[in-house]
């Protein structure tokens, strides 16, 4: 029998990473540094950028939140009076439990970015497929919780978010940075090859 393997998901992101790297163009251009946050659902990275957001000295920050539904973190950090972008997946996108570099690229002319220096991008609360969506960073950044690896659903009281330790292990993989909720130093920084664990990207590397 004569088979074909079809190479969906090599196709759909090599796609991502065209329109990723358009995305990066745009950031260079504007001169705006991009950090991409990622973590689980309830994780604290609402919370760790209402405090870094607070002591950022002289660099003007803008935040583009992502979230399926919802505008809860969005008006969070608006109290803050930084220019916050709030982007739903469910509009328009499936309810996706990510944002793709295409998602993020339709929200760029509500980013006012001849405005800001630093652009951080609150992923949507997933352990697994936003690490595999470049959307044009500079940086990947996780936050990570005490019930991360754990049972993170019994947090959420839903089965479905239970994100366990292979999940948790995919995304650390793919971030250059790894926070706990408290805002501290970071867990994990992988500067250079030779301490990064096999198959995590270099930060110095952009998409």
């Amino acid at each position: 029998m004569h088979r074909v393997r079809v190479r969906i998901v090599e196709d759909a992101l090599d796609a991502n990473n065209t329109i990723a790297r358009a995305n990066r163009d745009d950031f260079d251009r504007a001169g705006v540094a991009v950090a991409n946050l990622m973590g689980a659902p309830g994780a604290g990275k609402t919370a760790l950028l209402e405090r870094v957001l607070r002591d950022l000295g002289g660099v003007r920050a803008g935040v583009l939140e992502g979230d399926v539904q919802g505008t809860l973190d969005a008006d969070r950090l608006a109290s803050l009076h930084v220019p916050v972008t709030q982007l739903q997946t469910g509009d328009g996108f499936g309810g996706e439990c990510h944002l793709d570099a295409n998602m993020v690229r339709s929200a760029l002319p509500s980013i006012p970015l001849e405005e800001i220096d630093l652009l951080v991008i609150e992923n949507v609360g997933n352990l697994v497929c936003p690490a595999e969506f470049r959307v044009g960073e500079d940086v990947r950044a996780m936050v990570c919780s005490v019930i991360v690896g754990s049972s993170v659903g019994q947090g959420r009281g839903s089965p479905q978010h239970n994100d366990g330790p292979s999940t948790s292990a995919l995304v650390t993989c793919r971030a250059s940075r790894v926070h706990d909720a408290s805002g501290g130093a970071p867990l994990l920084y992988f500067p250079s090859p030779t301490e990064r664990p096999p198959g995590a990207p270099d930060p110095a590397l952009r998409a």
